[in-house]
């Protein structure tokens, strides 16, 4: 049984889904639209730009409406008493005259958590994309959190923003102990849904190479 504790991320959903089974090819289908982006070293970030926690990646792209720096941090896991809590933050800032100026920001974690807490980034999720070739730049983040007290599938979750219009798509993991898999249903919230198809197809590919959580 999973026990969650909530988050901070809204989760209003529809379209229920499973994960996609991994293709034995799947090179031909791999959607690649990468807007031209560049990664950023932590230290050059600018004074002005104000996040919570550790700074996990940073990168930096233009598009028609201006030059932009993404970033993704977390804090460290903090605990009080008998519970523990752990935050995920991500955010966006456009260049201004007076340097920058933040467009959307996610907190999403786990806060009072009596048990153990997954929260964390997929790595190599978070990227900037153009699949509709529109110039308008797409930015993805990928992450899974939970407050379990066993091994039951983490909570996961892709965030997709482009501007300010915010996409989600929100399941679980897929874990599998020699019985068969189970876990990695997914949904796509209503902005998602009526969007563009080729957001939804890749948001599917992402969740299908990410959707499997492995434990040491």
């Amino acid at each position: 049984m999973l026990i969650s504790c909530g988050n901070a991320e809204n989760n209003t959903s529809a379209e229920n889904q499973s994960c996609p089974a991994k293709d034995r090819d799947t090179a031909e289908k791999v959607i690649r639209h990468e807007f031209k982006a560049t990664p950023m070293a932590l230290s050059k970030i600018p004074d002005n730009i104000h996040y919570t926690g550790n700074a996990v990646q940073a990168i930096r792209f233009t598009d028609e409406s201006g030059e932009y720096i993404s970033l993704i941090s977390e804090t460290k896991e903090s605990r009080d008493g008998d519970y523990s809590s752990k935050w995920l933050f991500a955010g966006c800032y456009l260049k201004n005259n007076n340097g920058y100026s933040s467009v959307w920001s996610i907190k999403d974690g786990e806060g009072e958590c009596p048990f153990d807490i997954t929260a964390s980034f997929i790595p190599k999720t978070f990227e900037v994309t153009d699949l509709d070739e529109d110039n308008k730049a797409e930015v993805w983040v990928m992450y899974k959190i939970t407050c379990r007290s066993d091994v039951s599938p983490a909570g996961l979750k892709i965030i997709m923003y482009e501007n300010k219009q915010k996409y989600a798509m929100r399941g679980s993991a897929v874990i599998d102990y020699g019985e068969g898999p189970f876990g990695g249903e997914y949904t796509f919230d209503k902005v998602f849904q009526h969007g563009p198809a080729v957001f939804r197809e890749y948001a599917r590919q992402k969740w299908k190479e990410n959707c499997e959580e492995h434990f040491n």
